[in-house]
């Protein structure tokens, strides 16, 4: 169990530095970049949001998959969004040896999308920072 909490820690780490880099990155170009509109700004920083998710999740499905969890990158990687997201439907699980790893896959996915919401909230602050009484649309 030792080797799935440092493992997971990695990932975790891996995880945070890719959320991390695009939230400062999203919230730079808005800072250095009038937006055009409020909304499509934040519409485009929730796909990016959402993407980076994807990757996150792809990131821990590799992780699966190069461990022998699933057979294709498909189980690995459907299996690793739904543990991400805590939904975990349970029709596919982990092997023994790696079973604590989606559970800890959930709280790093749980974080991250507080992360992912207060990167959204300073965009927010951001785009709207010429006026503030201006309305998102």
């Amino acid at each position: 169990m030792l080797h799935e909490l440092i493992w997971a820690v990695l990932l975790a780490a891996a995880s945070l530095c890719l959320h991390a880099g695009v939230g400062a990155w999203a919230v730079h170009v808005l800072r250095h970049r009038r937006p055009a509109s409020p909304l499509l700004t934040l519409i485009g920083v929730t796909v990016l949001l959402l993407l980076t998710h994807f990757a996150g999740a792809a990131l821990w499905a590799v992780f699966y998959l190069l461990k022998g969890g699933f057979e294709t990158f498909e189980m690995s990687v459907y299996f690793s969004i739904t543990s991400y997201t805590t939904i975990g439907y349970g029709d596919l699980v982990l092997p023994k040896g790696l079973r604590v790893l989606g559970a800890l896959e959930g709280m790093v996915g749980t974080l991250l999308f507080g992360i992912s919401v207060a990167v959204l909230v300073r965009v927010v602050q951001t785009a709207m920072h010429d006026d503030p009484r201006r309305d998102l649309p």
